[in-house]
């Protein structure tokens, strides 16, 4: 399946060090999620699988709190939108969101990654809500139940999660929920100069918690980025 690198080695300058605030922001147990497109290699997705598209998918983040999941090239294609979350407990008893759109049976979907099951692939189509291209409902998937012939296992230890939509088709997702918990947005900086020019002032650790200046911020990508 597809693997998304997250990672970015970025350097930072002797003067930004001097200028920043090194108490980060505080941490919290809160589960938060982060957006993101993914545009493969020929063979990331597997043998049968092109190259993706560069704009070939999106992940948009709604003013309402939304977060909408498109890819608008063909499924065939090495390409993929969807959320990845951080601060994700090592066990988990249910999963779910709303959706509005887009629902099949393999995505929009949670990868739930393992450390002693591999990874666990959650379709919405098996959620029990409606399913097809223009659908509005709800997926819940708990542990130790089975979905679509796979086993939502109760002993799985849990190193990662993500929701996928990999499959042509758009969906609008809400009210994502890790262990009966609403999950927030998490607008953590890609890249430095997201903090620059006010962009702190929007911008929050993974932890969902707001910087205190630009200094703060750009000392905190450098800590997550490598």
């Amino acid at each position: 399946m597809n693997k998304i690198a997250k990672k970015i080695g970025v350097g930072i300058s002797t003067a930004a060090i001097m200028a920043a605030s090194f108490v980060l922001p505080a941490a919290a147990a809160g589960t938060t999620y982060t957006p993101f497109t993914f545009i493969g290699a020929a063979g990331d997705c597997g043998p049968s699988y092109p190259a993706g598209t560069p704009g070939g998918a999106s992940a948009v983040q709604n003013s309402d709190g939304s977060v909408t999941l498109t890819k608008s090239a063909l499924t065939t294609d090495c390409s993929s939108a969807g959320v990845t979350f951080n601060n994700v407990p090592s066990s988990l008893s249910s999963l779910s969101f709303n959706y509005s759109g887009y629902c099949g049976a393999g995505a929009p979907r949670f990868n739930v990654e393992t450390s002693n099951h591999g990874t666990i692939f959650l379709g919405c189509a098996y959620g029990g809500g409606p399913t097809g291209t223009n659908v509005t409902g709800t997926a819940t998937f708990t542990s130790g139940n089975t979905y679509g012939g796979v086993l939502f296992a109760t002993d799985a230890i849990v190193t990662g999660l993500e929701i996928v939509q990999d499959e042509q088709g758009s969906v609008t997702l809400s009210n994502i929920m890790v262990n009966g918990q609403t999950v927030s947005y998490s607008n953590a900086p890609t890249t430095k100069d997201q903090c620059k020019n006010g962009g702190w002032k929007t911008a929050t650790d993974l932890n969902g918690n707001s910087f205190k200046n630009q200094g703060q911020c750009v000392s905190y990508f450098n800590h997550i980025s490598h």
